[in-house]
C-alpha cells in the first residue's frame, strides 16, 4: 500500500492517526470513495473505542474524506482534519489522468470547477475538527493555489506531491498539525 510508509511513521510515534487510502477501484469516484471512507471512520471509532479520531488525507483523499465529513455526520467525531496536496480548487495534472479512461470520471471530478468540487466548496466546512490544508511549494500536480481550503489553515511545506508517500521530512512536518 502507497500510504503504509506515513501509516507506519505515525503509529511508531504512538499517534492516532487514520490516513484515508486510495483504493484501486474506488478512485474512479470521489462520492464512492467517501462512503467507504464514511464507513471506515465509523469502524475505526467503533473498534477503538476513541471519541474523536484525526484525519490525514493525501491528493483526492482530501475532497473524498471532506465529503465523507459533509455528508455523513462524522465531523463531530474528527478532532483535527490536515490534508496534503489536496486539489480543493481542482487540477489540470487529472487531465493526464483522463488518458488511462479507468479514471476518467475521478479525473473530470478533480478539474476546476467540476461539479463535485463546486458542491464541496457550497457546502463549507463542517463544524467541529480544526482544519489544515497542507501545499508543497514544489507540487506540480497539485499547486499550492489548487489546494485551498476555504475556512482552512493553510500552511505551505518545502516539498513536493509525492514526497508524502517516501518522505519522514513530510511526515514530522505534518504531525506538528496534529496536535
Amino acid at each position: 500500500m502507497p500510504l503504509g510508509r506515513a501509516a507506519r511513521y505515525f503509529r511508531r510515534r504512538g499517534r492516532a492517526v487514520w490516513i484515508a487510502p486510495h483504493g484501486f477501484r474506488s478512485m474512479r469516484d470521489i462520492r464512492l470513495r467517501a462512503e467507504l471512507v464514511a464507513g471506515t471512520i465509523r469502524g475505526v471509532l467503533d473498534r477503538s473505542g476513541a471519541a474523536e479520531l484525526d484525519i490525514l488525507a493525501y491528493s483526492m483523499g482530501g475532497p473524498a474524506a471532506l465529503y465523507a465529513l459533509q455528508r455523513f455526520g462524522l465531523a463531530e467525531r474528527i478532532r483535527v482534519f490536515v490534508s496534503y496536496g489536496a486539489p480543493y480548487q481542482g487540477t489540470t495534472s487529472s487531465l493526464a489522468i483522463l488518458l488511462t479512461g479507468y479514471f476518467a470520471n475521478m479525473a473530470d471530478q478533480l478539474l476546476p470547477g467540476s461539479d463535485i468540487l463546486e458542491e464541496l466548496a457550497a457546502r463549507g466546512l463542517p463544524s467541529g475538527p480544526r482544519y489544515v490544508s497542507v501545499a508543497g511549494t514544489r507540487d506540480w500536480l497539485c499547486p499550492p493555489e489548487r489546494a485551498l481550503l476555504p475556512g482552512a489553515e493553510h500552511v505551505l511545506c518545502e516539498h513536493d506531491h509525492l514526497d508524502f508517500l517516501v518522505n519522514d521530512r513530510v511526515y514530522a512536518f505534518l504531525e506538528q498539525y496534529l496536535r
